[in-house]
């Protein structure tokens, strides 16, 4: 039952028995109650090329392509080994939770989505404080909560509806800064189909920002249960927030026409982003275990496979 807490788990133990390359993902999962962020680590081991008949033909054609061998026994284990409840007593109550951020001292950053607030704890689940609030004045936020991030000793939060980005600092847990987003947006006429609010907002090891703006508008009029590609398009915001370069464009879920559009994540699925220490930028694919590699700059660079095979789903093995 949903008990208004938000619960943590960390100290992930793994063995792979193999030299490893750990790439840090950041996964949202959406229920009808709770929003939380997962750190999914994926661990691969063993560089041995699969039969090319296991491999798309698109995957293929990819240009500096490493291919995982499906055969090699990476002997994993992974465990949870602490549980912390964060907000679960009567004086804190988080409600619906959304991102979650962690800082150099470990204490825990959760944004309540429904009071437009950031709780602050230290990481045995004391509360400290809280940050923000609903409003729209500096430091408050008049709708959704997003991509709550840690750089620099700061505490950055975007408000997308009033396309901003509010900045605390982590010494005292005060508001700093307001950044105003994207505001030469129309100097950029690919933007005028994309909707008006970021979808989601980055933070570079440089101080500067990759902005996500998304559209699925089609020239034809859609049908009833017809699927439709969302576009996404990574754009390069400079540190006061003023777009400086587009980056990547990429489709990053497929939408379903049901009277409105929804992604169908059980079926689809969507992209997942992620992004390295030194501003690289990772791309995931939904079909395939498949994961390509961008420089800074958005320029291609590499991209490596695991050829999983796909088992069928009929209503006799459901």
């Amino acid at each position: 039952m949903f008990d208004g807490s938000a619960r943590l788990y960390f100290n992930i133990s793994t063995n792979f028995g193999l030299n490893s390359k750990c790439i840090t993902w950041v996964m949202l999962f959406n229920n009808r109650q709770t929003i939380l962020f997962i750190f999914m680590f994926l661990f691969f081991a063993g560089c041995n090329k699969s039969k090319n008949e296991l491999i798309p033909e698109h995957v293929q054609e990819l240009k500096n392509l490493k291919v995982y061998s499906e055969d090699v026994d990476i002997g994993k284990t992974i465990s949870f080994d602490q549980e912390v409840v964060y907000g679960g007593s009567d004086d804190i109550f988080i409600g619906i939770h959304g991102d979650i951020a962690v800082d150099l001292s470990d204490r825990i950053y959760i944004s309540n989505s429904f009071k437009k607030i950031i709780y602050v704890f230290e990481h045995d689940g004391q509360f400290i404080g809280q940050l923000g609030g609903e409003g729209r004045g500096p430091g408050e936020f008049s709708k959704w909560i997003k991509n709550l991030q840690i750089f620099n000793h700061h505490l950055f939060a975007l408000d997308a509806s009033m396309h901003r980005l509010n900045v605390f600092s982590l010494n005292n847990l005060s508001h700093i800064d307001t950044i105003p987003l994207a505001g030469n947006r129309n100097r950029y006429p690919e933007l005028a189909r994309a909707f008006p609010e970021i979808r989601n907002l980055y933070v570079r090891s440089d101080g500067t920002f990759i902005a996500e703006f998304v559209n699925h508008f089609s020239q034809e009029r859609t049908e009833r249960y017809e699927n439709i590609d969302m576009q996404s398009h990574f754009y390069l915001l400079d540190s006061s927030g003023t777009i400086s370069s587009k980056l990547i464009d990429f489709i990053s879920a497929t939408l379903t026409d049901l009277g409105i559009v929804f992604n169908l994540n059980q079926f689809f699925g969507q992209r997942l982003k992620g992004f390295s220490s030194d501003d690289q930028i990772y791309i995931a694919d939904p079909d395939y275990f498949l994961i390509k590699t961008y420089y800074p700059n958005g320029h291609y660079k590499a991209a490596f496979y695991y050829p999983i095979k796909k088992i069928p789903l009929t209503r006799e093995t459901a």
